[in-house]
């Protein structure tokens, strides 16, 4: 997904659940040409108002903002293989005839041998997803959320019905998903940071404001331009976790809409599973030092 335009408007979102007031909106404008950025607008507590649902209030925001050349969302648009699965009887796991199963069970084999008597919960097809496996394997011992957790389960349903909504008035623009985390990581890794730890400490209770601020000025020194309102913007954004969550989001659609895909996302994966989208520390390397 190339944008061949002078200027781009990008947007990144954080969604909460459906009856929260937590979903938040960041609107990039990115310039090709000097490859800078700023932030046109936040918008947080974007819940429902009276008949007005919380989908409708975001579709509006992005009509007002202009139709978004790339939008990223921070959770799952995809489901696992047992919850994806129409098959009337199911004959157990192991005796499955899904591919994406079958390769999830000879992956799991790979984890077992990393685990080396350490507990941890098993590869589970009803709550895990191919992509969920494939990071586990890549980043153990740190451990990844399964996309369909109790958690994030109400979200996967939220960010789905929101793409339809989405594919309504926009029918040509495709919502990627990201992580905060494994993007962070990847920032960590292009900026060297050899501080505190980028991968859990932006979202800590008593030190995340200052580690989040920490990274936003990591950012905005290498990508942003300068603009009159940065003070206020930075506060908001580093104080409001939802915000910061749909900044990461929003540098994400930047990066996609040059077509900047994690080598670990090259890999074949079911079609349900290609709208995921992270970072790569190469390309980063390569064309914005």
């Amino acid at each position: 997904m190339i944008v061949p335009v002078e200027k781009a408007i990008l947007g990144g979102l954080h969604l909460a659940g459906p009856n929260s007031n937590k979903t938040a909106l960041v609107i990039l404008h990115y310039s090709f040409n000097d490859q800078k950025l700023i932030i046109k607008r936040v918008y947080e507590k974007i819940g429902s108002y009276g008949s007005l649902y919380s989908d409708d209030r975001l579709t509006k925001v992005l009509k007002f903002e202009g139709e978004p050349h790339a939008l990223v969302v921070d959770a799952p648009l995809s489901v696992p293989p047992c919850v994806r699965c129409v098959q009337p009887t199911c004959p157990g796991v192991n005796s499955c005839s899904d591919v994406e199963v079958a390769f999830m069970i000879s992956k799991s084999r790979v984890l077992n041998n990393k685990k080396k008597g350490r507990k941890v919960r098993p590869i589970n097809p009803q709550c895990h997803r191919l992509w969920d496996v494939e990071q586990m394997i890549r980043l153990w011992p740190k451990i990844i959320e399964p996309s369909y957790s109790s958690n994030l389960a109400p979200l996967v349903i939220r960010a789905q019905v929101f793409q339809k909504r989405l594919r309504a008035e926009y029918p040509n623009l495709t919502l990627y998903e990201t992580s905060i985390p494994l993007s962070l990581q990847v920032f960590r890794d292009f900026f060297s940071d050899g501080g505190e730890d980028f991968w859990t400490g932006y979202n800590d209770f008593f030190q995340g404001a200052k580690i989040r601020g920490q990274i936003f000025n990591c950012l905005w020194e290498k990508w942003f331009a300068p603009q009159d309102d940065l003070e206020v913007l930075r506060e908001k954004i580093i104080t409001i976790i939802p915000l910061f969550n749909a900044f990461i989001c929003g540098l994400n659609a930047v990066f996609l809409s040059v077509n900047h895909k994690q080598n670990v996302m090259q890999q074949k994966l079911p079609p349900q599973q290609e709208q995921l989208f992270i970072p790569s520390v190469e390309k980063l390397a390569i064309e914005y030092q």
